[in-house]
């Protein structure tokens, strides 16, 4: 009797690692047709310039025939940063998803992907680019943001987990001085602003859980001054490191939020600003 019980539970174990390997192999490929979908969007629809010593894109316009037939008009430099300019396609981009609000890239690292935005925070974490259902979903714009108006654009994108590195996976590096010295910018294109350069200044973790947290750290707009530089000091007391920059009140700002691996309820949110 034992003997048999034994055999029942070593078959119902195996049964489990053999369901438990094929759903993981299953979500993997799964995850892999995605971002390849991603990567000839990328491919198709945006154009990287060898880089140009300005901070700011933001005059440049966006299409491919520009990039083809002439030099263009820049801003007046703010900084002394190389990083390249993109030129993106957005009539074509609109035309497979009208959701299509703009493109955000971080040199040298994964993070290259359309942005989209609807009527909702939800839809987008599990649906792809192509509307079709999606663990991983999409990088997308807050509801209630207008992303070339905005003063703080929250942009949200999933963490996949250790060893990931999809949609906002590889934003964890931020939490490390050593990633923003590597990785310094974040650029911004939008069909009605072109591109822009986006300084990183702070990365912090926010509970998700906490309605005072999230109404501290995802603000969309700042009253005046005063407001500007009390949610600047919220972001100082509890952010990983001293960068050694901050924006100013007339900078917009930019925040990439993504969940922490691990902990539920956690977000990681790294700032930018627009130079």
């Amino acid at each position: 009797m034992k003997r048999r019980l034994f055999v029942v539970q070593a078959i119902v174990g195996i049964i489990a690692i053999i369901v438990g390997v094929t759903m993981y192999i299953r979500t993997a490929v799964v995850s892999v047709r995605e971002e390849q979908e991603y990567i000839a969007l990328a491919e198709e629809f945006v154009v990287l310039s060898p880089p140009r010593r300005d901070t700011d894109y933001a005059a440049s316009p966006t299409s491919r025939e520009f990039l083809q037939g002439a030099e263009g008009t820049l801003v007046e430099p703010l900084e002394e940063i190389e990083h390249p300019l993109i030129i993106v396609d957005f009539e074509s981009l609109l035309e497979l998803n009208s959701d299509t609000v703009g493109w955000i890239m971080i040199k040298d690292t994964p993070v290259n992907y359309p942005i989209l935005q609807t009527s909702d925070n939800y839809y987008y974490l599990g649906h792809s680019f192509s509307k079709s259902r999606s663990n991983s979903g999409a990088v997308f714009a807050d509801y209630t943001v207008d992303i070339d108006n905005s003063p703080n654009i929250i942009l949200y994108g999933h963490n996949m987990g250790s060893g990931e590195i999809t949609k906002f996976s590889s934003l964890r590096g931020y939490v490390e001085m050593s990633y923003v010295e590597a990785n310094p910018e974040v650029i911004i294109a939008t069909p009605e602003s072109g591109a822009s350069a986006w300084r990183v200044f702070a990365a912090i973790h926010v509970d998700s859980t906490d309605v005072d947290e999230v109404e501290r750290f995802y603000r969309k707009e700042f009253e005046d001054l005063d407001d500007f530089e009390e949610f600047l000091s919220d972001v100082n007391a509890r952010e990983f490191y001293d960068s050694g920059v901050r924006p100013e009140f007339d900078n917009r700002l930019l925040a990439l939020s993504t969940c922490v691996s691990g902990r539920k309820t956690m977000r990681l949110v790294v700032y930018a600003y627009q130079g």
